[in-house]
């Protein structure tokens, strides 16, 4: 875990370096190769090697990173003088056995997502929430912000009230 840490904060070096103007070129590869990074340390067995604490700290840093990505994408197109993407809230309703998710609308509960693809790390995100959830018996939803392109931008969980 200590070696994916420092790869994260690296990348987080980056992004900082991003926001005060300097160019990085390398910042892409950096940011899909630390992303991969912690998504194959996901996709290990929990064991003597990896706990559940260490993926949970693992899926923070993934969040994370996906909401830099999408706030480097709005700043990019705010600076190219383009309107601020808008998100809409899904409620992930279920993970299908074709590993695609199907969502309902958060605020038109007869708007439905049916088979919405998505990647690995994403999927495994969702699942590892919902079995956070049900293991504490929580009555808490999982969801998703889409943005104007369908594109997971955030996966959290909310109460369900």
């Amino acid at each position: 875990l200590a070696t994916v840490d420092l790869y994260y904060r690296f990348n987080l070096f980056q992004f900082s370096k991003l926001r005060e103007g300097g160019a990085n070129e390398h910042r892409n590869q950096v940011h899909e190769s630390v992303h991969g990074l912690i998504s194959d340390y996901l996709q290990l067995p929990e064991g003597k090697l990896v706990s559940a604490k260490d993926k949970k700290k693992a899926l923070t840093w993934i969040s994370e990173l996906v909401r830099l990505d999408n706030e480097n994408v709005t700043n990019s197109k705010l600076a190219a003088g383009q309107t601020m993407a808008t998100t809409t809230q899904w409620i992930v309703e279920e993970v299908t056995s074709k590993g695609t998710l199907l969502l309902l609308n958060g605020a038109d509960c007869e708007l439905w997502k049916e088979d919405f693809k998505v990647d690995k790390t994403t999927m495994e995100a969702v699942k590892r929430l919902q079995n956070e959830i049900c293991s504490t018996n929580s009555a808490k939803i999982v969801c998703v912000d889409l943005n104007e392109l369908d594109k997971i931008c955030n996966i959290y969980s909310k109460d369900s009230s």
